[in-house]
């Protein structure tokens, strides 16, 4: 049974940015006019990202201010049937496990680790410094995919680990999979019926004061 549009492949990052801000993920993602890419703390984030996944891979020691990472992975790693780091997924409109390019992808999936259990699952997303803003939404899609990605599995858990916060963690069961896709359902028409009319409004948020690479929009006030 179909639950999400076919006609446009979706990530939570892109439904994240186009909610924010229609003309703003227009602009960065369609467009392509102006460039995001530059943003502060992105490098950081991508060097954080990188060691990690490469502890995980060799047993090469982090830096000193990532032991808070370390610790979490040599508690949740053991007992694991497999690791998955820095990996790509998808599922299908009707939610069934796909490539993330592949033909019939509906919603697009970047795992920065996900540990497999013989009943549940445990994917975590690893966060720099700055000030959480992430919705626990993104936990929730990310136990949907694995829910539909292991079919025998029971539960999955999901968590933002922060180097400077406290991690933020949630578990989902199976029988509330299906609840989170219908909660998407409308989001991502929303997003698919954007595409089909034009139609990107502008839309003020927190990212006008000093993060949006949008200067011909009146909203933005960067240098202002």
């Amino acid at each position: 049974m179909q639950i999400w549009p076919e006609h446009r492949p979706w990530s939570w990052s892109a439904l994240e940015s186009f909610e924010l801000c229609p003309e703003n993920y227009y602009r960065t993602r369609v467009l392509k006019d102006v460039d995001d890419a530059a943003r502060p703390g992105l490098a950081p984030g991508q060097e954080m990202h990188k060691a990690i996944e490469t502890y995980v891979k060799t047993g090469k020691a982090l830096p000193l201010g990532l032991r808070k990472f370390e610790t979490i992975i040599n508690k949740v790693a053991p007992q694991a049937l497999d690791i998955i780091t820095e990996g790509r997924g998808g599922l299908t409109s009707d939610l069934h496990p796909t490539d993330f390019f592949g033909a019939d992808v509906s919603c697009r999936m970047v795992l920065d680790f996900l540990a497999e259990y013989e009943d549940s699952s445990i994917l975590l997303d690893w966060k720099s410094s700055s000030q959480p803003r992430e919705s626990i939404d993104q936990l929730r899609l990310y136990c949907l995919f694995s829910l539909q990605k292991y079919p025998h599995h029971k539960k999955a858990h999901a968590g933002f680990v922060y180097s400077n916060f406290p991690n933020r963690l949630l578990t989902v069961h199976r029988h509330e999979a299906m609840v989170i896709a219908e909660d998407f359902r409308p989001r991502v028409e929303k997003f698919d019926l954007a595409y089909k009319e034009g139609h990107w409004p502008r839309r003020p948020s927190w990212k006008c004061k000093a993060y949006c690479p949008v200067l011909d929009c009146p909203h933005n006030q960067k240098g202002r």
